[in-house]
């Protein structure tokens, strides 16, 4: 009689082994919160044995076309490689640290612990580019002004090089909702907006710039523009 309650104990046992390994190792989803650019990046991650398989963007308040690039290619990436250090969004920087905080909160509250960098697929991922290169013209920035410089510079005939930051083109240009960004111009007064002034202008522009322009050359801009 002892022998047989020992096997069935034994059996028991096993048997909540087998059930607790089976609980461990079922998918986990948790909520994470990072801060981006413009408020709180919240999202959910779900794990299986600790590897990464779902990535769903919960709610955000960033540019939609800014930041278009990190909740998808970025958001992939991260999820491919199983770990938040890859290359961030150039030009959406804030916006990339914010969800890459809010995945590694997630993960900390599932218990998991996300991978190292795979320094040799980062390697990888570079393109190659010449070592020396000669131009008549080098365009700094794709945007609606770059493109105008580059192509009338070509025409001309000058030797032209367009370089860009951002994983798309179009700069500001692409977020712009076609304002008429100087004061007292034209369109104001039909609104009824009469104490705009380049003073204003330049504050706002500086504020608007997270205080990290220079005011001399922005009241240059403002009083010209």
């Amino acid at each position: 009689m002892q022998f047989q309650k020992t096997l069935i104990t034994i059996a028991a046992a096993f048997a909540f082994g087998a059930a607790s390994t089976t609980l461990f190792a079922a998918p986990i989803t948790t909520e994470g919160v990072g801060v981006g650019k413009h408020g709180d990046i919240r999202v959910a991650v779900t794990f299986d044995n600790g590897k990464i398989q779902k990535i769903d963007i919960l709610k955000n308040a960033e540019n939609p076309v800014l930041a278009k690039k990190v909740f998808t290619d970025l958001k992939d990436q991260v999820a491919a490689a199983n770990s938040v250090q890859v290359d961030i969004v150039s030009g959406a920087t804030f916006t990339s640290k914010g969800m890459l905080d809010a995945i590694e909160d997630a993960a900390k509250k599932a218990g998991v612990t996300l991978g190292k960098a795979d320094k040799k697929a980062l390697k990888a991922a570079v393109k190659d580019l010449p070592k020396n290169a000669s131009y008549d013209v080098v365009v700094i920035g794709a945007g609606g002004a770059g493109f105008s410089a580059a192509i009338e510079a070509k025409n001309a005939g000058a030797n032209v090089v367009l370089l860009e930051k951002m994983p798309q083109v179009g700069g500001n240009s692409l977020i712009s909702g076609a304002e008429m960004n100087v004061a007292r111009n034209w369109v104001q007064p039909k609104l009824g907006i009469t104490d705009d002034s380049p003073e204003l202008h330049a504050k706002d522009t500086y504020l608007g710039g997270d205080k990290k322009g220079d005011m001399k050359v922005i009241n240059v801009m403002t009083h010209n523009a």
